[in-house]
This record gives structure tokens, sequence and C-alpha cells, in this order.
């Protein structure tokens, strides 16, 4: 979500974004499910950024529906050591 990407920045961080056509954002600005599609371009990009990241937050959560799992093990075994996931 654009808003999302402009809190990220704020702070001095580098906001990942997911190669897709499909929006996050559903009405009133609040996340919104994701395909299938997006999902396994989300894992791909987030298994090779994982690999050089040392710290990675993630937020995900879509109102009255459990938050999906973007982190996987694979992700956070090809994180460097000492690497941290929020």
């Amino acid at each position: 979500r654009s808003a999302t990407k402009e809190q990220v920045q704020s702070i001095g961080a580098t906001f990942l974004e997911v190669e897709s056509d499909e929006s996050g954002e559903a009405e009133g600005g609040y996340a919104k499910e994701m395909s299938a599609e997006w999902f396994a371009a989300a894992d791909r990009m987030l298994l090779k950024e994982c690999a050089t990241t040392d710290v990675i937050i993630t937020t995900a959560q879509i109102p009255g529906r459990k938050a999906p799992v973007l982190i996987k093990k694979d992700m956070v075994a090809a994180m460097p050591k000492g690497s941290v996931t929020i």
C-alpha cells in the first residue's frame, strides 16, 4: 500500500515491492487479500532479498482475517547470521 511505503521510507528504511500489477489497497485504504500469483511472486522476491538483509519487518494484517505468513523458514535460513525478523 502506498501509505505503508511512505511510512517505511520516512524512517530511512527500504520498502520492498512485489513486481505485480495487483494493488494491495482496498476501500478506505485498508489492505486486501492478495492472489496466489501475488504470493508466489512475493515468495521469490523475499527469498532473494532475505539473503542480503539484516533486518526485515513485515506487516500484512487484513481486517477480519488471519494475517498471512510472509517470511517462511527457507527465507529465514537464507538470512545472514544475526539477522532479525519482526
